[in-house]
Order: structure tokens, then C-alpha cells, then sequence
């Protein structure tokens, strides 16, 4: 039951007078409306001790005064049912206190020695979410458990929830549950809270989850000392080491004790649940693969059949995974995700899988690099590299032999935009390199938007170089070197090739 904190008195307005001399009114006429119901198997009904001094009450309830002498002594329920009634029969009420109830303010009249507490329960009986503070005490001491509905209070020796409270709370929940107490779907987590005395489930799934707390709804108009007795809370997660798809656990101590106070909701319980199952598996040292919800075990071929993304990406997944010993849980389908979900750990190991170890040197620590874009680098300078390797080395150029060298190996990697990056046209003096430089822009690239920077003498000079420059790019091993030196005799170069 929710806490009330009190504030000080001040004037009644008109109509919370009139609505609170209408209740005590009712109560004067029958204070049986403050009677519980029972729906328990108690041997002897805790509230006839209370009740009949309640009726005893009969021969002073027209004088104010008496009741307000009777309000403060003796059992406090009977002491705040005195002091509600004499409301009615003074006909007015000259001060009102004011509570801070969840999500209100309440006010009530002040009357004898009563815990405010009493007061308000006394005073709004027939308000479900008040009512219940008039019996805690009495609730507590007994041992009593008792369901605050619409039309009254039920009353049982044990926890055993009626079917009408339950749909009444489900009611108040922004939740649409099926009659078998779901949301009807399978996520990736699910909160489950076992109703014990009803043995029934209600379940909710963490795309249905609200930020409400469900545990504190059910709650919130029971009174018992032993109130959370009577519900289980667990969620259902897909991380379990081995076969299988979905398993439960218990909420973590710690955790549950927040959710209980209504200090996280049903979503941020599912959350941590699911984190602290997440990082248990992890920790584990074996390998096994969640998926969207699906547990694979360790059966890497059927994970890695459903996962999707391109081919490089795939292939570095499995090579890393293939170990054996790594557990990966992800909440989509993609390679990217699944990538990006081990690179803090396994950087190095996924470029090496796509490569060689010369360009995971080349490349450095790519931890705080973007997966992606990582791989694409990855793949260029392997691919370069491969291409690289069939060309013959020079040690000694000429000034265009080492420029028409250059732009052929950039050009073969197929990257346009570094090679035109690469060529520093106004540093180009010379007639002869512009004119090679622009032939082998020609030969790897249709993009035009440079050619302002060219004379017309050099366009035309450099269509005729174009064929060599394309010779180049394709040939490989001693056909490059032949190729270079054609270039070099086309450009009208007088240089020669190092012997």
C-alpha cells in the first residue's frame, strides 16, 4: 500500500465539504459499509471485536461532542468511524488537512485522536485506492490479507486474490491481456508474474512492456503484512548455455527488490534482467549463439545460416566464431550487428579473417574504428596488396616514369577518387607529365570535371597516351615492365628503364 504524506490544514472549499458530509452521512446510516467481506476460512471474524463497539456507538451517534470524546480513545478504527460520523451530525466541517496521496492531494477532516491514515480510509470508504488505509493496522496485526474492490472490501486469512480484483487492476494497466493472462507474443524477453493464490501467469513482452510497474498495480490496493508472498516475479530469456530456445530465470536479488519498490519499470526490469543474463553468458567461456529470441546452442552452421549481410562480412563472422570458445547473443539478424557486438574484443581478429596479417599491420588498432567501414578498408588494401604483388619494383625513376608508375598502381586497386586525389595538377609544370596524368584519369575514370584545367594541346596529346595508360593497368609481371617502357617512348620520355 502506497505511503500518504500529510500537510497542514487550511479552509474547506464547498464541495469537498459537501462530498465529505454526504460519505459520513452514509456511515452514520450504516456502518456496515465499512465491513469487509470474507472470503477466507478464519475460525472467528477479526472485525466483530471492532464492529461491536462500532454499534455501540448507536446511543450517542446524534450528539457531536460524545463522538468526538469517542474519537479519542480506545480502537482506532472505531475512533476514526466516531470522528467521520460526527461530521454528519455537526453539519459542518470548519478545517480541512491536505495528504499527498500518489498522483493527488487529498483532503480530509481533522476530528479527534485519529492517524490521519485512518481518517482518510474512514472518510473515502468508498474509494477503492483510499479505503485500504483503514485497515492496515488491523491487517497487519492479524495477519490478514485484504483486496480493496469497487463495491468494498474482501477479506481472507491468506492470500487468495478474486477473480474481480484482478480484472479490475488489469483495467487501471495500459496492458490488453488475452484470457490466458499474455500479450500473446514472443519476444526477446518476457516478464512473468505468477499469481500464486489464483495460479496464474501474466505475461508481458519486452516490446509490450510499459513504463508502468506491474508488480506495484497488483499491489496497490491489497492489505498484508506478507502482501508480495503471493506473487513470483521471473523473466524469460533466450540466454541459456546450450540447446534451446527460451528459459526462465528468478530476477536477481537486487533487482527485484528496485522493481518491488516501484523504483524501476516493467520494461527497465525486463532490461536488466536481460543484461545481466547477457553478460553472464558471455562470461561463461562457451560457445553459444542467440539470435532474435532463438537460442542455437552451439550450433554455429544453423546460426550463421539464418544470419544475413554480405558475403565478407558472413565469412569473417564465422572465421572468428569458429573458435568455438566466443558466445554471441544479438537482438536482430544482421552480420554488421553481430560484428559490431564483438569488435570492442575481436577487432583485430575479424580484419585478420578477411585478410593477411600485413595489412592488419598496416592498418593499426581499428577498435575504435566503425566495423564497416574497417572492413572496407580491410578488403581495399588486401585486395591492393594482391594486385601489387604481381608488379616489379623500381628503385630508380625518372620524374614521369616514377608519375606513370605510380598512377597505374593506384589505378589498378580501382580506386578513381585517390587517384585523382594523388595527381597535384599545379605542381604538374611539364607539358609531357600533365598530359600522362590526364591520360591515366581518362583510362579509370568517366568523370570530366577536371579537364578545365587542361589545355587543348595537352587533352589531345593525352588521348593518344591514353591506350598505353591502359596498357599498364591490365598488365602484369615482365608485360608491365613493357608497358612502362611504352609509355615512356610514347610521352616522348627520354628516360630508361633501371636494367
Amino acid at each position: 500500500m502506497a505511503k500518504v504524506r500529510f500537510r497542514g490544514a487550511k479552509h474547506s472549499p464547498k464541495k469537498l465539504e459537501k462530498d465529505i458530509l454526504e460519505r459520513s452521512k452514509d456511515l452514520w446510516e450504516d456502518p456496515e459499509l465499512l465491513r469487509p467481506v470474507c472470503i477466507g476460512s478464519c475460525r472467528r471474524c477479526h472485525f466483530d471485536k471492532p464492529f461491536k463497539k462500532i454499534h455501540s456507538l448507536d446511543r450517542i451517534k446524534d450528539d457531536a461532542d460524545k463522538l468526538v470524546k469517542a474519537a479519542s480513545r480506545g480502537d482506532n478504527m472505531v475512533r476514526a468511524y466516531a470522528a467521520t460520523i460526527s461530521l454528519y451530525v455537526s453539519g459542518k466541517i470548519p478545517y480541512l488537512a491536505t495528504a499527498r496521496f500518489p498522483g493527488e492531494e487529498v483532503s480530509f477532516a481533522v476530528r479527534g485522536k485519529v492517524g490521519q491514515d485512518k481518517l482518510i480510509g474512514a472518510q473515502y470508504y468508498d474509494d477503492p485506492n483510499k479505503r485500504p488505509l483503514l485497515y492496515m493496522e488491523l491487517a497487519k496485526k492479524r495477519r490478514l490479507c485484504l483486496y480493496s474492490l469497487e463495491e468494498g472490501m474482501l477479506c481472507s486469512d491468506k492470500p487468495k486474490m478474486p477473480e474481480e480484483y484482478l480484472q479490475e487492476i488489469m483495467e487501471e494497466s495500459p496492458y490488453n491481456l488475452g484470457e490466458d493472462g499474455s500479450c500473446g507474443h514472443e519476444g526477446k524477453g518476457t516478464l512473468i508474474i505468477h499469481i500464486q493464490s489464483r495460479d496464474e501467469q501474466l505475461r508481458v513482452c519486452r516490446d509490450c512492456a510499459e513504463k508502468t510497474n506491474l508488480l506495484h498495480l497488483l499491489v496497490s490496493r491489497i492489505v498484508s503484512p506478507q502482501v508480495m508472498d503471493d506473487f513470483q516475479v521471473r523473466v524469460e530469456h533466450p540466454y541459456k548455455s546450450g540447446d534451446g530456445d527460451i528459459t526462465e530465470a528468478q530476477v536477481p536479488a537486487e533487482i527485484l527488490e528496485r522493481y518491488k519498490r516501484n523504483q524501476i519499470n516493467d520494461r527497465e526490469l525486463i532490461d536488466a534482467v536481460l543484461k545481466e543474463k547477457k553478460r553472464n553468458l558471455k562470461e561463461c567461456g562457451s560457445a553459444v549463439y542467440v539470435m532474435e529470441g532463438r537460442n542455437y546452442g552451439c550450433d554455429l552452421e544453423s546460426f550463421m545460416s539464418d544470419v544475413r549481410g554480405s558475403e565478407e562480412e558472413k565469412s569473417a563472422l564465422q572465421t572468428v566464431l569458429s573458435d568455438g570458445s566466443i558466445p554471441l547473443v544479438m537482438e536482430g539478424n544482421r552480420a554488421s550487428e553481430a560484428l559490431q557486438e564483438l569488435w570492442s574484443d575481436y577487432a583485430t581478429d575479424i580484419i585478420l579473417a578477411i585478410s593477411s596479417p600485413e595489412t592488419v599491420e598496416a592498418m593499426g588498432d581499428v577498435s575504435r574504428q566503425n566495423p564497416g567501414q574497417a572492413l572496407q578498408e580491410a578488403l581495399f588494401k588486401e585486395r591492393s596488396r594482391k594486385i601489387l604483388a604481381n608488379l616489379p619494383n623500381y628503385s630508380r625513376l625518372g620524374e614521369i616514369g616514377s608519375l606513370a608508375d605510380r598512377l597505374a598502381r593506384i589505378a589498378k586497386t580501382g580506386d578513381a577518387a585517390t587517384l585523382r586525389r594523388d595527381i597535384e595538377f599545379k605542381s604538374l609544370r611539364d607539358f609531357k607529365a600533365r598530359s600522362v596524368a590526364l591520360a591515366f584519369i581518362k583510362a579509370s575514370s568517366t568523370d570530366d570535371s577536371s579537364l578545365w584545367q587542361f589545355s587543348k594541346e595537352e587533352m589531345e596529346f593525352a588521348d593518344y597516351l591514353l591506350q598505353f595508360a591502359a596498357m599498364m593497368i591490365e598488365a602484369e609481371g615482365d608485360r608491365y615492365n613493357d608497358a612502362l617502357e611504352a609509355m615512356l617512348t610514347a610521352s616522348g620520355s627520354a628516360e630508361k628503364l633501371p636494367q
